[in-house]
């Protein structure tokens, strides 16, 4: 009966679609939960789903409640329309709001207002994570509770993407479909994930419990056009490389914007604030690309964003808390996350914005991290990829995630005497083990490139990580299963060699050692050492000291970063004073308003600030202009 729908309407009959319809029609919970990942179909199993119910049996009243945006109510109604209209509807709007038909459309918003509002035998919520849970949006949430209790439905249809709130839940009845069943069907397009590191610099402090970045973050304008640039570089060596996996092109100073104009493809990116999404909107504007900026806030409506839709000759759409959800448009081949977010869920949205297909062109997201948490943002991105498994998709709930260990600092009274000291609490919050794959294997999919091209740190492609997670289905590893013997094993393999490579083999061994205090007794057992760094040598330390002598700055100052591996070449060069000597302390320049202005052009030239470009030439400036010899 579902295939044959399916046909006559136009669709191919998924085997995994078909299983998911017969499920929930034949499910007697009062409450449903269609948990299917983009591209697998979740809005035309709702209509094959209501349209079989009604013809079953043709009195029923259905209510459906999409989310409190234009844009997504329109997406609905056009998959109705698509299908043939199988059945009749009432679309509620502010000017009509008759309900003749058995199926009523509206948005949250809209239906409250209305006084008489009457029974429906099943309500049905979209991206029902973000409007039925009390915990995600208070004020939508409760907003839809009351409507369920105004209408008395006997059934609650709910659909989601992201179904991590729902995971493990009793009062549930789970039907999925996950990324790698759309996948595997060819509903997807093969994305190429790359990792980004940029100039910005974040705090723990900076983050809201849910892992966001705080909307009151200062993005710095310097540091996010470079950031741009950068960006905007890798995309052009991809295009004119004619593949979208990183390569070790040239750097250019400059962008390629006469290339990007014609050839770029369309982009979405998405922003944390207002501020730096007007910074971004700024920037391509100056460079020649129409693009278009839809916030939370001046655009309420998406009505940008529809116009962007319709609109070809826009280029790139810039978001902030928009064009996540629901939101999807098969002709965007770009995706860059500015938001500096580490909230699995929300990166997971974000990523399936190119995942939708588009012919057999492969697609790009990048996701931009501040440099000096790279290492935990690859583990958050891994996190996110291994959601396109069924066995993390089913079970992740947003805490029970590889357990990762988060230290905490707290605030402790310092005694009788008054006042108060910062220091590290021994108890640290830890997430949950996920009984499933073992996250340090999966962690290896992202291919490490930690040259200085691009500031690359790590890139995959997702068909990589289809067949990778697919080999570990039947196969999962419990890494809650480790034992004090099964980790002093892995320790033992790893007998004389370093710690690096064991960590990337056996960091949830490394972290349990680590936690229960016997993690440096083994090192000292077993003779592991703990190399986290390129040795320095003369060969190196030449190339640093040409460096320096050629862009006129100190060795500290090119390795202001203080890494292990600088400070360790910079003690090394210090320790040789004939390959040293000059660049270490290097003759103080006579500077002349002439000699700034130079400088001054040149960091114009490669679009950085003379403060970045030459401290010394700007402390210069700064001095010329306060006694009246510079503008």
């Amino acid at each position: 009966m579902v295939q044959d729908w399916l046909i006559e309407h136009g669709k191919k009959p998924y085997e995994y679609q078909v299983k998911l319809i017969e499920g929930i029609l034949e499910s007697e919970n009062s409450k449903i939960v269609m948990a299917a990942a983009p591209n697998g179909g979740k809005t035309t199993m709702m209509i094959c789903i209501i349209d079989l119910m009604l013809k079953k049996n043709p009195n029923l009243r259905f209510l459906i409640l999409t989310h409190n945006t234009i844009i997504l109510l329109d997406n609905f109604k056009d998959n109705i329309e698509g299908l043939g209209r199988p059945f009749e509807y009432d679309i509620i709007t502010q000017e009509n709001k008759e309900m003749n038909s058995n199926v009523v459309l509206g948005i949250p918003s809209t239906i409250r207002t209305i006084e008489d509002l009457p029974e429906f035998d099943v309500v049905i919520i979209d991206e029902a994570h973000e409007y039925y849970e009390k915990n995600s949006n208070v004020h939508q949430s409760s907003m839809v509770q009351k409507i369920i209790k105004k209408v008395k439905c006997k059934k609650e249809l709910l659909m989601t993407g992201t179904p991590s709130s729902f995971n493990g839940r009793d009062e549930f009845d789970m039907f999925y479909v996950d990324a790698i069943e759309a996948f595997n069907s060819g509903n997807s397009a093969n994305v190429y994930v790359e990792i980004s590191t940029s100039s910005y610099f974040v705090k723990k402090t900076d983050y809201t419990k849910t892992f966001n970045l705080k909307e009151s973050y200062i993005f710095p304008k310097t540091k996010t056009i470079a950031t741009l640039d950068d960006v905007m570089n890798k995309i052009s060596s991809r295009l004119s490389s004619g593949v979208r996996k990183p390569k070790n092109h040239i750097y250019r100073d400059v962008v390629d914007w006469v290339f990007l104009r014609n050839n770029m493809g369309r982009t979405l990116i998405a922003c944390n604030n207002t501020k730096q999404a007007q910074m971004v909107g700024e920037y391509f504007t100056k460079n020649g690309i129409k693009n278009v900026v839809s916030t939370h806030k001046d655009d309420m409506d998406n009505e940008l964003i529809r116009d962007f839709i319709k609109d070809q000759s826009y280029k790139v759409l810039i978001v902030v808390r928009r064009g996540i959800l629901g939101f999807s448009d098969k002709t965007i081949v770009n995706c860059i996350d500015m938001t500096l977010s580490k909230n699995i869920n929300r990166m997971f949205q974000l990523f399936n914005r190119v995942t939708r297909k588009w012919g057999d062109l492969n697609k790009l997201f990048i996701k931009v991290v501040p440099s000096n948490e790279s290492d935990i943002h690859r583990m958050y991105v891994t996190g996110m990829l291994c959601m396109l498994h069924k066995e993390w998709y089913t079970k992740f709930n947003g805490r029970n995630f590889n357990n990762m260990v988060v230290p905490r600092r707290t605030r402790r009274g310092a005694g009788s005497g008054g006042g108060s000291t910062t220091r590290r609490n021994r108890t640290q919050q830890t997430f949950e083990y996920l009984d499933i794959i073992d996250p340090t294997e999966v962690y290896q999919f992202l291919t490490s490139n930690k040259s200085n091209v691009y500031n690359t740190e790590c890139w995959v492609d997702m068909k990589t990580v289809v067949i990778k997670l697919q080999e570990y289905n039947g196969e999962s590893k419990a890494t809650h299963n480790l034992t004090d013997t099964i980790v002093e094993e892995h320790y033992a393999e790893f007998e004389g060699r370093t710690l690096n490579e064991l960590e990337e083999k056996y960091q949830s061994s490394v972290t349990r050692a680590r936690t229960n205090n016997y993690h440096n007794e083994l090192l000292e057992k077993y003779n592991i050492t703990k190399q986290y760094y390129i040795r320095p040598d003369e060969e190196r330390a030449k190339i640093i000291v040409d460096f320096c002598k050629e862009h006129n700055i100190t060795i500290r100052h090119q390795l202001r970063n203080h890494s292990i591996e600088g400070r360790k070449h910079y003690t090394w060069i210090k320790s040789h004073k004939d390959i040293g000597d000059q660049i270490l302390r290097p003759s103080r320049i006579k500077w002349t308003p002439e000699l700034v202005m130079k400088s001054i052009k040149e960091a114009k030239q490669k679009n950085i600030t003379i403060a970045n470009y030459c401290p010394s030439a700007y402390g210069a400036y700064k001095r010329f202009k306060k006694r009246g010899l510079m503008r």
